[in-house]
């Protein structure tokens, strides 16, 4: 297991985990964005100044980070890259909550990085369970080849991951058609979307 040591710098962070993780790469991607008003295209060949090379992870709080790690290890064969604390100065500066205090893991499959957060500091941190059409609401989804096999494991690790809609839905039309779906919701209200791509 890789341990990335995080340290503290007046005025600055410096987490050099961020930098050392065997993330895959991806193609950069230039930002386009459509015409400033009054015409001025500002820096860059698309009137911005900076390009986003890849994305780098997806990142969300967890209720129980010991449990998600075997989750997405045996149910998704998730591997897992990295855990380790964060430097609770470092973490309160870079969240703007003071007191903050957390474990974090990284876990990669199938091209994509995920970091787990388990925060155990402050005391206030509040529990956030938006349904799917709540502002602030945000789901992973997973292409797989049969949707209630996956399921089905989802609900055999833990009784306690339940389902949105009782089975899953076919797309009857539309460029998804054939297309089947079914989100589950993990016991700490994280949802997953399972699909399958009639044209993958």
């Amino acid at each position: 297991m890789l341990r990335c040591a995080s340290s503290f710098v007046i005025g600055k962070i410096r987490d050099s985990s961020l930098f050392s993780l065997p993330f895959p790469r991806r193609e950069g991607i230039s930002h386009v964005s459509p015409p400033l008003a009054g015409g001025d295209q500002g820096e860059g060949e698309e009137g911005m100044p900076y390009t986003i090379k890849r994305t780098f992870h997806t990142g969300f709080c967890v209720g129980d980070l010991d449990w998600t790690i075997g989750f997405f290890q045996q149910v998704l064969g998730f591997k897992l890259v990295d855990k380790a604390p964060r430097d609770p100065r470092n973490q309160s500066f870079v969240s703007g909550v003071p007191g903050a205090q957390v474990m974090i893991a990284y876990m990669d499959c199938a091209g994509h990085s995920l970091e787990l957060q388990d925060y155990s500091g402050p005391s206030d941190r509040q529990e956030f369970r938006p349904r799917m059409v709540d502002q602030g609401h945000f789901h992973l989804s997973f292409v797989v080849d049969d949707v209630d096999a996956v399921v089905a494991a989802c609900k055999k690790y833990d009784a306690r991951i339940t389902t949105l809609s009782p089975y899953p839905m076919e797309v009857d039309q539309g460029p998804n058609k054939g297309n089947k779906i079914q989100f589950v919701v993990l016991p700490d209200g994280v949802h997953l979307e399972f699909t399958t791509r009639v044209n993958e």
